[in-house]
């Protein structure tokens, strides 16, 4: 009998405020506690008695998204339904269904929420929902569908402005392969079994969620390589990484490249997040690299940088880099969150979440569950299993 084919896809978890329920992440909730999504349900955990507080089971389908701004938690479910909690007192405020399956990215501000589906039609869907009534002197109207986009779209970042930047994914087939073999079948959802079929690139774009129209002119992203991630600040900076650990920070507004820069070393970046104008993420093993934005870094051509040149270095204009010996500072993080910006945090990868405190450089270990490299999740809380097979 021949060995299984195991199937291996790199999983981003917090791009715009996504976590994702194959690699539980993590919110911070009311200073001191954590809200986990595990399999179908929210876990509340408190990180100072170490106890779990509550469980909150709402989810038909499981979570592949978690959200949250002043008044709402939104939970995302694979099924494309979405599920919107009070922020104070974690009790269903209501539930919408989108379309499609497999949504696996978002974004959520005070206004909007959008969702992109990578199973509907040939070549998948984008929703945004405007949200408002959420807002004490919202409209009263309820939730509704103000923009649909349909085509290979990916990491929505909803800006200050009502507007909507986007990228769009466009395949190279390898010699031989023709376009049309590497589409979803509408009928089934299912798209090529050769993943390797094909190259990717991308194209950078800002949309009008008043005139539903492009609001500039697209930029070409010039990189052929899967983009992995991105984050943003809901305001006007959104950050991308690639697997080949290119990194292209642009205005979401004006679609103007601030930085585009090589980060030293290997393997991919799974998770970068935005506090602020400041993008953070784990470069490599025990350190983690800040990336200051609000002015770009006019280099010519793909800058290199060694992250290990910055090390407490908070007085370069551009960059910084902490060091700390902890499980939780890795390029497999799959979200970053800071409780007191760079003093405490919380991080989250296949061997659990950690409180990290660089201050006093010491760091304790939540373990909630365990995560295998071969994907298998066990969660201690809620006794819940999970295991993906291909």
């Amino acid at each position: 009998m021949e060995p299984a084919t195991v199937r291996q896809e790199l999983i981003d978890a917090h791009y715009f405020g996504v976590n994702t329920a194959r690699y539980c992440s993590t919110l911070i909730y009311d200073g001191d506690k954590l809200l986990v999504p595990i399999g179908t349900n929210i876990v509340l955990w408190d990180t100072k008695s170490f106890t779990r507080l509550q469980t909150i089971k709402e989810c038909q389908s499981s979570i592949s998204c978690l959200f949250e701004n002043s008044s709402v938690i939104a939970a995302i479910c694979d099924n494309a339904s979405i599920v919107f909690f009070d922020k104070k007192t974690l009790k269903v405020v209501d539930r919408i269904n989108g379309k499609g399956k497999q949504c696996n990215a978002g974004a959520l501000n005070e206004d909007f929420l959008a969702i992109c589906a990578d199973e509907y039609g040939k070549e998948g869907l984008t929703e945004v929902y405007d949200i408002r009534c959420f807002k004490k002197d919202g409209p009263k109207k309820g939730i509704e569908l103000v923009f649909s986009l349909e085509g290979s779209y990916q990491y929505p970042a909803l800006t200050d402005n009502g507007t909507m930047f986007i990228v769009k994914e466009k395949k190279i087939p390898e010699p031989g392969v023709k376009l049309e073999d590497l589409m979803v079948d509408p009928a089934t959802c299912k798209g090529p079994q050769e993943r390797k079929a094909y190259k990717l690139e991308y194209t950078y774009h800002n949309f009008s969620l008043e005139t539903k129209k492009e609001t500039c002119d697209a930029v070409a992203g010039g990189i052929v390589s899967d983009m992995i991630n991105g984050t943003s600040n809901s305001k006007d900076r959104v950050g991308l990484v690639y697997l080949n650990r290119q990194i292209v920070i642009l205005n979401s507004k004006t679609l103007e490249i601030l930085y585009h820069i090589n980060i030293a070393g290997a393997g991919g970046i799974v998770a970068s997040t935005f506090d602020g104008y400041r993008m953070f993420f784990c470069p490599a093993a025990n350190y983690l690299f800040e990336i200051k934005t609000e002015k770009g870094l006019n280099l010519p051509g793909v800058s290199p940088i060694d992250y290990k040149n910055y090390v407490n270095k908070a007085d370069d204009p551009n960059f910084r880099s902490f060091k700390l010996d902890t499980a939780g500072l890795d390029p497999t993080n799959h979200s970053f969150n800071w409780i007191n910006k760079y003093e405490t945090a919380v991080t989250c990868n296949q061997e659990g979440n950690f409180l990290l405190n660089f201050k006093e450089r010491n760091v304790k270990d939540v373990s909630l569950f365990g995560i295998t490299c071969c994907g298998l999740a066990l969660s201690h809380v809620t006794i819940t299993l999970r295991a993906y097979f291909c």
